[in-house]
């Protein structure tokens, strides 16, 4: 059974003595960084920040072959649901005005003959940050 300080005087004595320090040639040089984080990390961190439009915009570039499907499809959803909902009845205005969109919207909607289209076609575009998602998303399980 070795004591403490025999082991510590051998690890000790086996750093002093190891043979990379006697190697010949040029000097070893070692960065360090105080970062908590690897440059990778930083460009998944990057990533995270990113905003929902340049991520569609990406996976548009990127696979645009699923993505283009996937967005007409979810699209023809909800712009199917919303008209739904507008023709049923639902009080779409009254859900818009709640949700702070601008009167200047609102009160075009109100007065307006256009229809359960044009009004389905408001829901559409004030729904597009949501319909963005979901297509990612959809994009996004399709590709795994």
């Amino acid at each position: 059974n070795f004591s403490s300080s025999q082991l510590q005087g051998s690890i000790t004595t086996d750093r002093l003595f190891h043979p990379s320090l006697f190697t010949t040639g040029a000097p070893t040089v070692r960065q360090f960084s105080t970062s908590l984080l690897r440059p990778s990390d930083e460009k998944e961190k990057d990533k995270e920040k990113e905003g929902i439009v340049p991520r569609f915009k990406r996976m548009i570039k990127d696979y645009w072959y699923v993505t283009i499907p996937v967005h007409v499809a979810t699209s023809i959803v909800w712009f199917g649901g919303f008209y739904i909902m507008a023709k049923s009845g639902v009080d779409l205005i009254a859900i818009f005005e709640a949700m702070s969109v601008p009167a200047k919207i609102t009160d075009k909607l109100k007065g307006s003959d256009a229809g359960y289209y044009a009004l389905a076609y408001a829901c559409y575009k004030v729904a597009t940050p949501f319909r963005y998602t979901v297509t990612l998303g959809g994009t996004t399980y399709t590709i795994n």
